[in-house]
């Protein structure tokens, strides 16, 4: 099936559906929604696509898209928040090995201060 179909892309592509409207032309949800199925649902290809004719009826479609995204987004942030997390504290692990061959405290503490300030934290 034509990507063209697909709800994911349609902002993208009302110019190519010869409709009047661009996403940042229309800002009302309702107008981008009736253009949308004005255009699309009129075309018998999307009959065969499931997911569009399970939104066909569904007027808040646009807003379950949006919050679809945004929870994808979230999740990817929470993902790479825990990956910089672990890589933190693989960070420290090493500056504590190598600071534990430093004989004084006094040195050792500075070290680690000075190393976690001018590197890591971008001090």
């Amino acid at each position: 099936m034509s990507k063209k179909y697909s709800a994911e892309c349609f902002f993208w592509n009302l110019r190519d559906w010869r409709t009047q409207y661009t996403k940042n032309e229309m800002t009302n949800e309702y107008e981008i929604y009736k253009v949308f199925k004005d255009d699309i649902f009129g075309d018998k290809i999307v009959h065969l696509n499931p997911y569009l004719s399970n939104i066909r009826n569904n007027e808040n479609f646009l807003e379950d898209y949006f919050i679809k995204e945004i929870n994808g987004l979230k999740d990817k942030i929470n993902c790479y928040e825990d990956k910089l997390n672990a890589l933190n504290c693989k960070i420290d692990k090493v500056v504590d090995s190598l600071a534990w061959w430093i004989p004084i405290r006094k040195w050792r503490d500075e070290f680690r201060n000075k190393f976690n300030d001018n590197f890591i934290r971008g001090g």
